[in-house]
């Protein structure tokens, strides 16, 4: 999906575009969900089946 983007070029800078929000989408969702106790407790209770579905 990426298109020609001239401002990728900064050294030493991470550009955060749509793209990069894109990519931190479910990371964020999940980070997120462990604003709830219970979601918290769930994840520390089992955290590798849980979130990852065995994966």
């Amino acid at each position: 999906m990426s298109l020609e983007k001239p401002y990728l070029d900064v050294p030493g800078t991470t550009i955060f575009d749509a793209e990069q929000s894109r990519k931190g989408y479910w990371l964020n969702q999940f980070c997120m969900s462990l604003m709830k106790a219970e979601n918290r407790e769930r994840f520390k209770a089992d955290q590798r089946s849980t979130w990852t579905n065995g994966r």
